[in-house]
This record gives C-alpha cells, structure tokens and sequence, in this order.
C-alpha cells in the first residue's frame, strides 16, 4: 500500500480519538514531501529521522497505522491494489 498524506476537509488530526505516537510520525514522515511512499520506506525515514528521539516501529504497525488513517481519512492510498 503507497500511502500519501491529505487532509481535504480543513479539520484537525484529532477526530474522535486520539492517535498514537507511531500515527504521528508516519503523518510526519508522509508530510514532508507529499511523496508515494511504501511502508518500508516510511521505516527507513522514521529510523532515520527520529532516531534520537523514538524508536524506527516495524512494518507491521506501520501498516496498522495506515489502515487506521485511511479510515480517519487522514491519508489516502496512491494504488489500492497493493496490499
């Protein structure tokens, strides 16, 4: 899944609940370019930007981060086919 950062509606990251520290840092990451990034790709930036501050997550919840912002539709998928 390519995910990319969007926020269309105007509306804060905060809906309903609020997001975890991982959910921050990949928005982070998707923000900075506005570029199609992998969820690997998006690992290898959190591990090098937050190193001195917050531990590179695994794919795995990087995914269930990205899940759960397209469902806040905080971020969009550029290819809905890769899964």
């Amino acid at each position: 899944m390519l995910a990319s950062m969007t926020d269309t509606d105007g509306t804060s990251l905060a809906r309903d609940q609020p997001l975890p520290a991982t959910a921050y840092a990949v928005l982070g990451i998707l923000s900075v370019n506005d570029e199609e990034l992998t969820p690997g790709e998006i690992r290898v930036r959190a591990d090098f930007a937050f190193r001195h501050f917050y531990w590179s997550p695994a794919v795995s919840h990087i995914r269930r981060e990205l899940q759960r912002l397209l469902e806040m539709a905080r971020t969009r998928p550029w290819m809905s086919s890769c899964r």
